[in-house]
């Protein structure tokens, strides 16, 4: 806050411009002086100035999107338990399969069908069949 860094800047004056001073002073107070100081030697402003490095954005997203994708490769499971192992949200997590044409679980074109099936559904539908002649 902006009273926190007219703080900062008192001390700075206070201290004579000591950095050790300062810092060994702020550790207790305010853990991020040395960053605001250092944001306001560079930039002139207490203000926080968004990044502007987008390579660096895109390899830490390809970075993120490898580690997802080499996860779910060898271990497919959903994304809420995921999380927890890869520390990144379930959003991020299945928007990243999503993006990339996976899904949180081994995708099946068929359902499986076993013999043992077969006359249960055989029975099912005699028993539909049956209703509906009793119904006309």
């Amino acid at each position: 806050s902006n009273s926190e860094c007219v703080n900062m800047v008192y001390l700075y004056g206070f201290c004579d411009g000591n950095a050790n001073a300062i810092r060994r002073e702020y550790a207790t107070r305010f853990p991020l002086f040395s960053l605001t100081f250092q944001r306001l030697k560079e930039t002139g402003s207490f203000n926080m100035v968004p990044r502007t490095d987008r390579v660096f954005a895109l390899l830490q997203n390809e970075r993120r999107t490898a580690i997802i994708l080499q996860h779910f490769e060898q271990n497919p499971s959903s994304t809420r338990r995921s999380n927890f192992a890869l520390r990144t949200s379930p959003t991020v997590i299945w928007e990243t399969l999503s993006a990339n044409g996976r899904h949180q679980y081994p995708f099946q074109h068929v359902q499986h069908l076993l013999p043992a099936d077969m006359p249960r559904r055989r029975v099912s539908c005699d028993c539909f069949l049956n209703q509906t002649d009793n119904d006309s």
